[in-house]
């Protein structure tokens, strides 16, 4: 299935290929993005619940990081 992936800051918007049934905790160890805030479609998922949030084909989440500012 595909995704839409939002990185903030970073990289912008692409699409991350995942296996059938993958949940948010897959997502974050396959693309590296611990210490992120992961929202999905409009709404922030807490840690807790990256195990038992399963994705599905087309949805959008965004991986939203603090940066520091010079």
């Amino acid at each position: 299935m595909v995704i839409s992936l939002i990185l903030l800051p970073g990289t912008g918007q692409r699409d991350v290929t995942l296996p059938t049934g993958a949940t948010l905790s897959d997502l974050v160890a396959q693309e590296d993005l611990g210490g992120r805030q992961i929202v999905l479609n409009g709404e922030a998922i807490p840690a807790s619940a990256f195990g038992s949030t399963t994705l599905a084909s087309g949805q959008e989440v965004g991986a939203i990081g603090a940066s520091k500012g010079n």
